[in-house]
């Protein structure tokens, strides 16, 4: 699972994440947000919620 962290493309809006969380709940483009991770903001994110994550389990 380390893997995941080193790849943006996981999070995008068809990546594997997104896709299977529209597929299971019915959601369409526009129903949730994830930060874009190749932007400032979402680098950040990214950076305070990974390791805050990893340190829990």
């Amino acid at each position: 699972m380390c893997w995941l962290m080193f790849t943006p493309d996981f999070l995008q809006f068809v990546g594997p994440l997104q896709t299977t969380l529209r597929e299971t709940f019915g959601w369409s483009k526009g129903d949730y947000w994830f930060p874009d991770v190749r932007t400032l903001g979402g680098a950040i994110t990214m950076f305070v919620f990974v390791p805050l994550s990893s340190s829990v389990s």
